[in-house]
């Protein structure tokens, strides 16, 4: 039996005027990059480096990316010192992924040296994190649903929670945001490690159905980009008893390799349903269809949700999107 990894648990935090703020300009930082206006982009990153002092990882990245879109190395090797004297780290492997053209650069070996001093102290204390939102006036006397959510790489429960909280003005239920315990830096989490992200997940699970009155029965497991993907595997591969999933722009590549070319898929809950969100100017649009027809031809009612002009990106309409799928779930 496996040992349960350890989970901080967030209750009900509120919500922040400058986290909304933030929550707003990382929409912003997005957009710009997607729609090539690097320079605005830029100029918002650095207005933000000095307005969000306490996110010094998340702010400095934003800049980096946009000078490294407008090809200014010696600004970008600036930026990530500043940001290593202002707290921010970043690992290794995620500058030499991400910062490839800065490899023969004389002073990068230096950057990276400082990356893995920081990335070893922060592993050391690296842990699953759950935001819950708990039901309004909920009793211990009665069950309540539970949407059970994980997030993209190289992101976090800050950047995905609130996309799902709608749900919680609609329904009585559980929304638990679940942060990968895999760090890359001081704000960008991963999923790359299968087993362990499946074993923060099994926790997770495992610490809700103690803590709260939660129905086992009606769980429902959410994601987004790769977080989908470790959702639905976790789902067929019984690590996690489901009574549906919505994924959100998943990648699936692994699930394809694992279900789909076997053509195998078992799961414990017999009236299994779920919900797909796919652009279809994804990259990984092709693949996700593929998933969804053969969901539906092992017998799992699978609604497809497909926006034209949508690329890797979460829509605007989900508010509408995520309601119609926790009620196609729960209800019919």
């Amino acid at each position: 039996m496996q040992t349960r990894r350890a989970v901080r648990i967030l209750e009900n935090p509120k919500h922040k005027s400058k986290d909304v703020e933030l929550h707003n300009l990382q929409r912003q930082m997005i957009d710009c990059l997607n729609d090539g206006a690097f320079q605005k982009g830029l100029k918002i990153a650095l207005e933000a480096i000095y307005r969000f002092p306490e996110k010094p990882t998340l702010t400095h990245s934003w800049a980096i990316d946009f000078y490294t879109s407008l090809g200014r190395k010696k600004k970008v090797m600036k930026m990530l010192k500043q940001g290593f004297r202002r707290g921010a780290w970043w690992s290794p492997k995620y500058l030499r992924l991400e910062l490839k053209e800065l490899e023969d650069d004389l002073t990068f070996s230096e950057i990276l040296k400082i990356g893995e001093e920081r990335f070893n102290e922060a592993k050391q204390r690296a842990e699953a994190e759950l935001v819950v939102r708990t039901p309004k006036e909920y009793s211990d006397e009665k069950m309540y649903p539970l949407l059970l959510i994980l997030h993209g790489a190289y992101s976090n429960n800050f950047d995905s929670e609130p996309y799902w909280r709608s749900v919680l003005r609609r329904r009585r239920l559980f929304l638990a945001s679940l942060q990968s315990s895999q760090m890359v830096s001081g704000n960008h989490c991963v999923w790359n490690e299968e087993d362990v992200a499946l074993r923060d997940v099994e926790s997770a699970f495992s610490v809700l159905v103690e803590r709260y009155p939660i129905d086992p029965s009606r769980v429902i497991l959410g994601g987004i980009s790769h977080g989908a993907e470790i959702a639905l595997i976790a789902i067929f591969s019984n690590s996690v008893p489901a009574r549906g999933f919505i994924s959100v722009i998943p990648s699936v590549g692994a699930f394809i390799e694992q279900f789909v070319k076997r053509s195998s898929l078992k799961h414990g809950e017999k009236s299994l349903k779920g919900c797909i969100v796919a652009g279809e100017k994804d990259t990984r649009y092709k693949n996700t269809r593929v998933v969804c027809e053969f969901l539906s031809k092992k017998g799992v009612p699978t609604k497809f949700y497909s926006y034209p002009e949508l690329s890797h990106s979460i829509p605007d309409d989900f508010d509408q999107t995520l309601a119609k799928s926790v009620r196609f779930i729960l209800e019919e």
